[in-house]
């Protein structure tokens, strides 16, 4: 039995998570995966007694300005966080949570850049692509990535995608489900399973456009003359438009441990590098790209909103109001010439 004084955010957390309940499967698998690799590392051994607001700005700091993380993993960081705190707050272990106005304060300062950390460039993007086409070892993610910036989808939808959420003669998408990747000691340990989106926003109707449906025609072209079909049964689906060569759908960790490679590959290699280098990518980041590129073509945010699945218009400004200089730049342009036109 641990004393309110010596009790670690370690051994709090363990006693915390132990009773916590109300939570799906998967969210309860991030919260242990979230507290083991991006909190416990840092401050777990700390007394969560002694923990002062001036440590948990630190530690928000660190995360983003050593560890790299992106804003919206700190979000979720904090977010587990702020939970263990509440409790212990009112177990009258501590009496108040330093983590709410840490990360207020840490926020406000780091918004005004954090999205710029989370979207490519134009001139970013072709340059994956291009290097991705041409690299023999790489180009087995070609379609992918095409469907990912050119679609905004999540990576549970877009790895969940099936070919009869596609649509040829239309030329849609049909996004309905969730493909997640959980611990389940109950039922023989990890397992993928569909869910159904959380607001009812999540179910739309995504447009295809030509290069979204050139890589979609490959890639089924590609799984039929390699005989490539999915081995596993999930919730009865096993059509895939996406799996690995062991028939499987593809691991989200999977695909960011490919991209970290990808980049790795790119920035050391002369014909690519001397002229652009790649940041840190992950497949959130296609996303982030995808609206960055609708928001800089002039696309109405409200449809912004729509094809990406958000609850609401704020979430989507939120996020996506990053536009390049050089798109207002033109934009006043286009307005001067009206002002000065005779």
């Amino acid at each position: 039995m641990f004393s309110p004084e010596s009790l670690t955010l370690d051994d709090y957390f363990k006693k915390w998570f132990a009773v916590k309940r109300g939570i799906r499967p998967s969210t309860r698998k991030n919260y242990e995966i979230i507290y083991r690799k991006r909190i416990s590392p840092y401050i777990g051994r700390e007394r969560i007694a002694k923990l002062s607001l001036t440590d948990l700005k630190k530690f928000y700091i660190c995360l983003s300005e050593e560890a790299d993380f992106s804003p919206a993993i700190i979000n979720l960081t904090h977010i587990l966080l702020n939970q263990v705190f509440d409790s212990a707050v009112a177990e009258h272990i501590i009496r108040d949570n330093p983590s709410k106005r840490a990360f207020k304060e840490f926020r406000s300062v780091s918004e005004k850049t954090s999205s710029k950390k989370n979207a490519l460039t134009k001139e970013e993007q072709e340059a994956l692509i291009s290097f991705v086409s041409k690299n023999g070892y790489y180009k087995k993610w070609h379609n992918m990535f095409v469907v990912f910036l050119g679609t905004g989808l999540r990576v549970g939808e877009l790895t969940g995608l099936c070919w009869d959420d596609i649509d040829f003669k239309t030329d849609t998408i049909s996004v309905s489900k969730t493909l997640t990747y959980y611990d389940d000691p109950k039922d023989g340990g990890m397992k993928f399973r569909f869910h159904k989106p959380k607001t009812s926003s999540g179910n739309r109707i995504v447009p295809m456009s030509p290069a979204v449906k050139a890589a979609l025609i490959a890639e089924k072209s590609y799984q039929e003359a390699k005989q490539l079909e999915g081995k596993i049964l999930i919730d009865g689906i096993k059509d895939f438009c996406f799996l690995t060569h062991y028939g499987r759908p593809y691991f989200t960790t999977s695909i960011n441990n490919a991209l970290d490679n990808l980049v790795n590959a790119f920035n050391k290699n002369p014909a690519f590098s001397e002229t652009i280098k790649l940041p840190k990518i992950t497949c959130h980041t296609f996303r982030h790209s995808f609206a960055t590129r609708m928001f800089e073509a002039g696309v109405d945010p409200k449809i912004i909103q729509e094809i990406l699945g958000h609850s609401s218009l704020s979430i989507t400004m939120d996020i996506y109001t990053d536009v390049s200089v050089s798109v207002k730049k033109r934009d006043i342009e286009i307005i001067d010439s009206f002002l000065c036109a005779s």
